[in-house]
């Protein structure tokens, strides 16, 4: 006997009519095949996601600067729960049901980052190198073979013995050799204008194939400069830094005195003209150069500055001692430079800060050349002013007019020159 509650009745009643509204099993089993089936041919692909760890841009590996990410690139770089690719939602149990649409968690697609192009780095601006001003190279004398090899190779006679060395040719030259004067020095007295020397061509083409006393001297150029003497008239060659242009100091009757109206302003009394129409003329210095087979050009007021400036009060001492401005040219027969002096006579009162030498002279300023022109210098070595040479046994620097002390010659390394080796 089976015993029922009353209240089990209803709950039992209930029970059987679901019962009989359930269909069969094997149905049902039916039904969820064909919904699997019909589910895998409707759903999208499924792409897997790549992992986070290759959507991180590698800063340090120098590519070029990305875009800033989307929405969607966010959700894949930022970490997440594991979840699987594909969700299958559970069967539900009933007739006719569908699966669930499966959940797409794929990022939408990522458009393709071109590969990082090096952005153009401008070159470096050139370095300018600042200009500067050409500096000429110093110039060099030259020295001369011994025993006047030069002047004996263009067959002069030179001086063999003591009294020969020692002996002057006027006022300029000492020890001297003697013969037909240098080709070039010659060609140059024949081509100065007339009117410049006031000596007749012809008469200058007869002199200079005498025989003249004349000395090579050690100079700037590939060649020797010289020094030749002819009468009153003497020239002095200078060569320079251009090989094919020959600079010329000539000492000649440039100034006629007719043509003076006040004669004190030279210091010196005018000589008499040998030849041409003028008598008399005052002796200057002018220079010339000569550039290949051109005629000589007088550059004088660009090589030769004038004479120092004095003041009012200095030139009227100098007057009231009745001093005289004269130029040294006695030391061009060993190098290239003069003096401006002033020299006093010996009954003036001696003495002074720009005295010098015991022949009461009063120093001015040197005259040196430079190469292309001459330059005013307060001050020189010896090795630019020489003594002139001395018998043995005697003082060195102690002839005319060396003597005295000069504070003007600076202590040089030449030493004088000696009797021996003029």
């Amino acid at each position: 006997m089976r015993i029922v509650t009353s209240n089990a009745r209803p709950a039992a009643a209930r029970c059987n009519a679901s019962a009989r509204r359930l269909p069969p099993l094997w149905l049902l089993s039916l039904g969820l095949a064909a919904a699997s089936a019909q589910a895998q041919e409707t759903a999208a692909p499924i792409v897997e996601a790549p992992p986070a760890a290759e959507a991180i841009v590698d800063a340090s590996a120098g590519a070029a600067p990305v875009a800033a990410p989307t929405a969607a690139e966010a959700v894949v770089a930022a970490p997440a729960p594991e979840v699987p690719a594909t969700v299958t939602p559970p069967a539900t149990p009933g007739v006719g049901a569908q699966p669930a649409p499966a959940v797409d968690l794929v990022p939408a697609p990522v458009a393709p980052v071109a590969p990082a192009v090096a952005a153009p780095v401008a070159a470096p601006p050139a370095t300018v190198e600042p200009t500067v001003p050409a500096v000429a190279p110093a110039l060099v004398i030259v020295p001369l073979p011994p025993e006047q090899a030069t002047e004996r190779a263009l067959g002069a006679r030179c001086p063999v013995d003591l009294a020969g060395r020692l002996a002057t040719q006027g006022d300029l030259l000492i020890g001297a050799c003697q013969g037909t004067m240098p080709a070039h020095l010659a060609a140059l007295l024949v081509a100065l204008p007339q009117q410049d020397i006031h000596l007749p061509r012809s008469w200058r083409e007869r002199e200079v194939q005498q025989k003249a006393w004349f000395k090579a001297v050690p100079g700037y150029g590939q060649r020797p400069d010289f020094i030749v003497r002819m009468g009153d008239i003497w020239v002095r060659s200078l060569e320079g830094r251009d090989a094919d242009s020959t600079f010329y100091l000539v000492s000649a009757p440039f100034t006629c005195s007719n043509q003076v109206v006040n004669r004190d302003e030279y210091g010196a009394e005018p000589v008499r003209v040998p030849a041409g129409d003028c008598r008399e003329a005052y002796m200057a210095q002018r220079v010339y150069q000569v550039r290949g087979d051109a005629a000589p050009r007088d550059v004088t007021a660009d090589a030769m500055p004038a004479i120092p400036p004095v003041t009012e009060a200095d030139r009227a001492r100098q007057r009231s001692r009745e001093g005289r401005i004269s130029l040294d040219h006695s030391k061009l027969q060993y190098g290239p430079a003069m003096r401006w002096f002033v020299q006093y006579p010996e009954s003036a009162q001696k003495g002074g800060p720009r005295a010098y030498s015991d022949w009461n002279r009063e120093h001015l300023a040197f005259v040196v050349w430079t190469g292309d022109r001459f330059e005013l210098r307060e001050k020189v070595a010896r090795a630019q002013w020489p003594c002139d040479p001395v018998a043995p046994g005697d003082r060195a620097c102690g002839g005319f007019p060396d003597s005295g002390p000069d504070l003007f010659v600076t202590a040089g390394a030449s030493a004088p020159v000696a009797a021996s080796s003029p």
